[in-house]
């Protein structure tokens, strides 16, 4: 069982996120669960946003700007901290949300209250979805999107969708290790991590309360996308393809499924995400 007071390392990235950032780090500070420490790499930005990051890391010594010289992106920027830290558990961050105060606790007490440990375990919350003010345009992404409960620990599905952003999970060092070596063409960190967790003999416990404001803004790296209809990719279908055979490509380290199964998976699974999922919209 993991001690109340586990140490836990949130693993940010940044982009030109002079507009957002502070709110992001002082909703960090004013967490009710403090045993925390923040590891940050910029993204090669040309605002502000060093400047930010070091002005927080100068008053909070919980707070780490990792030097890294390298233009990485998201995804890479994500996995390359996340190999870096050793930690008891992990949290992803985006630079432009802002967290509830008690979603660590929250996340930690989830954790604890689990009887196996020894496993690939990921934590992951529901959240709010927001504007540039913050203000609220859908209480709920998991009804909002009307997930059934039994997709979040369906291996297969997370081949192809995710309805668990990085920015709710929180999983502990079994989960890191098996998301390494990670394939370099999967499609996000998120969706790499749910998959090999799903895939190692893991899961995923959820926390059915929104514990994030999701901003959602023109500068989105990235964020809720609406999911094209079936008509659009029908009128996208070698985009659709090339896309497929990359998924196809990135699954093979962790199934062993031919081609022709994980074709009829897909589709079995674009039909029905399709048919259930109404698209968000502001």
């Amino acid at each position: 069982m993991i001690h109340a007071n586990a140490r836990v390392a949130i693993l940010m990235t940044t982009f030109n996120g002079e507009d957002y950032l502070s709110a992001q780090v002082e909703s960090l500070q004013k967490q009710t669960y403090t045993n925390w420490e923040l590891y940050v790499r910029d993204d090669m930005s040309d605002d502000s946003t060093p400047a930010i990051l070091q002005h927080y890391s100068q008053s909070d010594r919980r707070i780490h700007v990792v030097t890294d010289s390298v233009k990485r992106g998201a995804r890479d920027g994500f996995m390359h901290l996340l190999e870096s830290v050793d930690a008891e558990l992990y949290m992803f961050c985006d630079h432009d949300d802002v967290w509830m105060p008690e979603k660590i606790a929250r996340c930690v007490e989830t954790y604890d209250e689990q009887s196996e440990h020894n496993i690939p375990l990921i934590i992951a919350t529901d959240l709010k979805l927001v504007d540039e003010e913050l203000n609220v345009f859908c209480e709920s992404f998991w009804e909002g999107k009307k997930f059934p409960k039994s997709w979040f620990n369906d291996k297969y599905y997370h081949l192809f969708y995710d309805n668990i952003p990085g920015c709710v999970m929180l999983f502990n060092p079994c989960a890191k290790k098996v998301s390494f070596p990670y394939h370099p063409q999967t499609a996000m960190h998120d969706l790499w991590v749910i998959a090999s967790v799903l895939w190692h003999g893991g899961h995923v416990v959820c926390v059915h309360e929104p514990l994030l404001l999701y901003r959602q803004h023109a500068k989105n790296v990235v964020g809720v996308r609406n999911i094209p209809t079936i008509g659009q990719q029908l009128g996208q279908v070698g985009q659709l393809f090339r896309k497929t055979l990359t998924q196809y490509d990135a699954s093979r380290s962790l199934t062993s499924m031919g081609f022709p199964r994980f074709l009829l998976l897909k589709t079995y699974y674009s039909i029905r995400t399709h048919l259930l999922s109404p698209i968000l919209r502001p």
